[in-house]
């Protein structure tokens, strides 16, 4: 089984990846926008480094929130998957 193969069979099931992307990912992303704001921060480049799967990237990418957004993972075996997602 080839690297990329293991790293997409072990991602999360659809439910668990719409639950961490509802609960987790969602909340720390209008967070981070929030401060954003409260502290003139401009909203160009959000960058994610060790972006695993590349959910929260792929997420903030998709809501157009920043006009640019970088997924770095660290991890040669995992850098496929955020690049995958469009991350």
């Amino acid at each position: 089984m080839s690297s990329l193969a293991k790293i997409a069979s072990s991602q999360p099931s659809g439910f668990a990846k719409r639950l961490r992307r509802e609960k987790i990912n969602r909340p720390w992303l209008d967070k981070i926008v929030d401060y954003c704001g409260r502290f003139s921060i401009p909203q160009g480049v959000l960058m994610e480094i060790g972006a695993g799967f590349g959910t929260f990237a792929a997420l903030a990418a998709a809501l157009g929130q920043f006009k640019k957004v970088l997924a770095v993972e660290p991890t040669p075996e995992m850098a496929p998957a955020p690049v995958a997602k469009g991350a």
